[in-house]
């Protein structure tokens, strides 16, 4: 509720979502914490923009991790992500 009434009150139109908590050992050792983090807050983000009809308004920074271990330096969004080194 504090969100939506935030973006409200200051008109925001526009989103870049950098908030996760990262690294592999700390989501082995407080999986509750980690998953509330990257994804719960992340899908409590999106409902609360599209409840707002601001559906197009969100830059998403992901992690390198999506691609695995991928020897090739640097990374391209064209690079394969079906096998990540984590979520």
């Amino acid at each position: 509720k504090q969100l939506k009434e935030t973006i409200k009150k200051h008109k925001i139109t526009r989103f870049i979502h950098l908030a996760a908590q990262a690294g592999v050992r700390y989501s082995l050792d407080h999986p509750l914490e980690y998953t509330r983090n990257n994804i719960d807050c992340t899908v409590y983000l999106l409902e609360t923009l599209k409840e707002l009809d601001l559906k197009e308004t969100l830059v998403y920074a992901s992690s390198s991790s999506v691609y695995g271990n991928n020897v090739k330096v640097p990374f391209q969004e064209t690079d394969p992500v079906a096998d990540p080194a984590s979520l």
